[in-house]
């Protein structure tokens, strides 16, 4: 039997507020539906932070827990999806974001991406709040 799901849009770029923009902007003009993977796993971890996981359990165990929600958030149909771009470095989480998606990056002017970068007002600058 063959799946009849409309095809999703996985949005990617480095800077994160501006990629959750675009996409809610995109869901909102396509009549899409719109999912935050990072939002998501955040939530999942409640009451700790992405931080505190990271440096509590590693970055290998973070990304095998991000797996897991790439393969969730794949069974979305009609969605604009927002991931965090080193999740796609890995091959495993390409191959379920890709079987019914569109992967797209959006790429910032590297001026841009560095003012917004030095702006931005951070909780902490402890260098494993940078991912």
């Amino acid at each position: 039997m063959e799946d009849k799901r409309d095809l999703n849009i996985v949005i990617t770029c480095l800077d994160r507020d501006y990629c959750e923009k675009v996409a809610e902007k995109l869901a909102t003009q396509f009549d899409m539906y719109y999912l935050n993977s990072q939002a998501l796993y955040e939530f999942d971890i409640q009451p700790y932070t992405l931080s505190y996981v990271i440096k509590k359990f590693g970055m290998e165990q973070f990304r095998k827990n991000q797996s897991g929600t790439m393969k969730y958030v794949s069974t979305f149909s009609n969605t604009i999806i927002t991931v965090e771009s080193g999740a796609l470095l890995y091959q495993n989480n390409l191959d379920v974001l890709t079987k019914d998606g569109l992967i797209v990056y959006l790429k910032k002017g590297v001026d841009k991406l560095y003012k917004t970068l030095v702006n931005k007002d951070y909780t902490s600058r402890e260098e494993y709040n940078f991912y």
